[in-house]
């Protein structure tokens, strides 16, 4: 839909170009209030190889986890436990141990609640990035572990080579935030039922890779 997607049941979503976030952000509301328990809902970013034409899950996905998937940076702004709660991670380095790898440097937090809320996501001209949910700021200062320079490095040479494109989706079988209760198997009617929206989805940065998107003024973008 336009300013952002609904996703029932186990699908995906991505923006077609990639972004240089450097000095911009990203803005939206993250609805996950008809999400079961031990559903992975999320918005994250991702940074492959693409064509003119714009990324293309088949042949361009790529992720920061240890799996069959090409290795890129992956910028987790949320990822959620049903309704109950979620983590925001960085993963600059690939393989498993210590710092951004595979797991990651995270936060975690509990919602408490408040299944609806608005998200905005900063970059400053360095890679340094600032997550805020609802007006709180949740991460980077509890990230763990900490994210260290070498990591924003990553991230801001990244923006500037290849930039990031946006990708979210809905599925089960891993889930953060283990106080929250643990992952639903799939298949399963949880995850078949669940359903969480992106809307009011603005971009503020350059287009680095792939089509210029449909502007709604200055250097935003309406997906």
């Amino acid at each position: 839909m336009d300013g952002g997607w609904k996703i029932h049941g186990g699908s995906g979503a991505a923006t077609k170009a990639a972004y240089d976030l450097r000095g911009g952000y990203v803005e939206f509301t993250y609805d996950v209030s008809k999400v079961g328990q031990g559903v992975n809902t999320n918005i994250y970013t991702i940074s492959p190889t693409i064509s003119a034409s714009g990324f293309n899950k088949p042949t361009d996905y790529c992720d920061g986890a240890d799996n069959a998937s090409p290795w890129c940076m992956e910028d987790d702004w949320v990822e959620s436990n049903g309704n109950c709660g979620g983590a925001t991670t960085l993963h600059t380095v690939p393989g498993p141990g210590n710092f951004c790898g595979s797991w990651g440097c995270r936060s975690e937090y509990h919602y408490n609640g408040a299944t609806s809320d608005k998200w905005r996501i900063e970059y400053d001209d360095n890679g340094h990035m600032t997550v805020k949910r609802g007006g709180q700021t949740v991460s980077p200062s509890s990230l763990s572990p900490a994210a260290k320079d070498s990591d924003w490095d990553v991230v801001k040479n990244t923006m500037a080579s290849k930039g990031v494109v946006l990708y979210s989706s809905l599925w089960g079988n891993w889930v953060p935030v283990d106080s929250c209760g643990a992952a639903t198997k799939e298949p399963s009617p949880i995850v078949d039922n669940s359903e969480f929206t992106i809307s009011d989805l603005k971009i503020s940065g350059r287009v680095a890779q792939g089509p210029e998107p449909r502007k709604c003024g200055g250097d935003e973008v309406v997906v």
